[in-house]
């Protein structure tokens, strides 16, 4: 299942300039995750409201126009001054491969009809939940690592203008204009500093590779996506980097490496590419957590989260709500406004959920909880024992990664483009790679937004998934 793969001539020492080593996942994630696992069988739904049925943006989506195409190349915009339909491309680097997933327009007209209503529960194929190629590392020689500032050969070669100054083999090497390193860990792509991006596609990399990193304290690793002149001393994700003790190995900017280890790159928030990555970290998390869990997904004795060791309250099951805020740990502060509950909406939600769930706790989870927002490991746990998860549309619902397969997630969606997509969107594809229930709320122009009916939906959607699903 493993192996390395060269290119070119070995040199006086036998090694290669190019390396490909395949690294399969531990035998404990296989077995959980693999097709053949009979627990990952499970039927899981998607479900979304019928005021996204009915909406504009709803129905452009489905005809292949976006207001926004990230993650897609098969996608329409009309010309204002023409008036005609014509194809879209994303030069800012995020466009993919034409028949990447997000891509399937076809598949959105299974959650409604054409009526412009919701057609309930839709029962997520097998196709959306496999897992493919196991990850692996290119490693490489006598290598130009280009500040991450855009995407693309072009941009790379605006940053380094002769590659032959830091040749270390010519008597050129000390004209050298860039720091100099032995090995460098390239974890640098784009966007890699906002914290959903992070969470989805770079720290399952980092992860990943952790023992290596941990054995190997000589490996630099490169992170920092800016189109500024110089990254942030401190951007949220240096976060994660101080808990696993590398904050001290980070480099940024553009540098010679002699050897650079790139890590599999991760799909533009699409958990799929990389999903052998992200369940592993899942695996690592649960058992630092004291969360052990078995191939058929129930909980080992000696689990956190077995039910003979939660009693009383803390035993009951959790509903959990996240609430986002324009503070220091949410980044994209513009459409914090669409993107929240205000206090008047939270005041009427909470007891709506407590009254649906009476045997369930409902709980908030905060971004203003600085304790909680600078512990991953917490916000993890949190997740993990939730049976229905709620929030708008943002980073903080990456953590639905760490939630039990057969739990509900429930997205709702003020914008709406390919990143919110039913079956195919950022939150949906965690949720068909876990085995979750995921439910998406449209409440662009909802008026009002009525918080007891939205509770009243989603405590439907989740009975009815959790009845159907076997």
């Amino acid at each position: 299942m493993g192996g390395s793969f060269v290119d070119g001539q070995p040199d006086a020492h036998g090694e290669y300039d190019l390396t490909v080593n395949v690294i399969p996942p531990p035998e404990l994630v296989r077995k959980k995750w693999s097709d053949d696992n009979p627990a990952k069988r499970r039927r899981i739904f998607a479900q979304v409201n019928s005021h996204l049925c009915d909406s504009q943006r709803y129905k452009d989506v489905v005809r292949g126009i976006y207001k926004r195409a990230k993650g897609c190349y098969k996608v329409y915009v009309y010309n204002k001054k023409t008036g005609r339909k014509e194809k879209r491309f994303n030069d800012y680097g995020a466009t993919l491969h034409p028949e990447h997933i997000r891509c399937e327009n076809e598949v959105f007209n299974q959650v409604c009809d054409s009526h412009g209503v919701s057609t309930g529960l839709t029962v997520i194929e097998p196709r959306f939940r496999r897992l493919y190629a196991y990850p692996f590392t290119v490693t490489a020689k006598n290598v130009i690592v280009g500040r991450g500032v855009k995407w693309g050969v072009p941009m790379a070669v605006n940053e380094v203008r002769n590659v032959s100054l830091c040749d270390t083999h010519t008597a050129r090497s000390p004209t050298c204009p860039y720091p100099i390193h032995d090995k460098v860990f390239i974890l640098t792509q784009y966007d890699d500093t906002q914290i959903g991006q992070f969470m989805q596609e770079n720290l399952p990399k980092l992860i990943y590779h952790l023992s290596y990193l941990k054995r190997n304290k000589d490996v630099k690793i490169h992170f920092g996506f800016t189109k500024q002149p110089k990254l942030p001393p401190f951007v949220l994700p240096h976060h994660f980097f101080e808990k696993f003790g590398l904050l001290d190995r980070l480099i940024n900017g553009t540098v010679y490496a002699k050897e650079v280890i790139m890590p599999r790159e991760g799909g533009c928030q699409d958990i799929g590419y990389n999903a052998w990555e992200a369940l592993s970290m899942r695996e690592t998390f649960y058992d630092m957590l004291g969360i052990h869990e078995k191939t058929d997904f129930t909980q080992h004795r000696d689990s956190i989260l077995h039910p003979s060791n939660n009693v009383g309250e803390h035993g009951k099951p959790v509903v959990l709500v996240l609430t986002r805020s324009a503070g220091k740990f949410t980044q994209n502060k513009s459409d914090v406004q669409t993107r929240r509950w205000s206090k008047e909406q939270l005041a009427l939600l909470l007891p709506a959920l407590q009254e649906n769930f009476p045997g369930h706790r409902v709980e908030v989870f905060s971004d203003v909880n600085a304790t909680l927002m600078q512990c991953p490991l917490c916000q993890a746990e949190r997740f993990a024992r939730a049976d229905v998860v709620i929030g708008h549309h943002g980073a903080g619902l990456s953590n639905a990664m760490f939630m039990r397969p057969g739990a509900v997630l429930v997205e709702v969606v003020y914008n709406y483009d390919s990143r919110h997509a039913p079956i195919l969107g950022i939150f949906p594809r965690i949720a068909d790679m876990v085995g979750l229930h995921h439910m998406t709320y449209f409440i662009f122009k909802m008026n009002p937004f009525d918080m007891v009916k939205f509770a009243n939906e989603t405590a439907a959607f989740a009975r009815q998934a959790r009845l159907q699903s076997h």
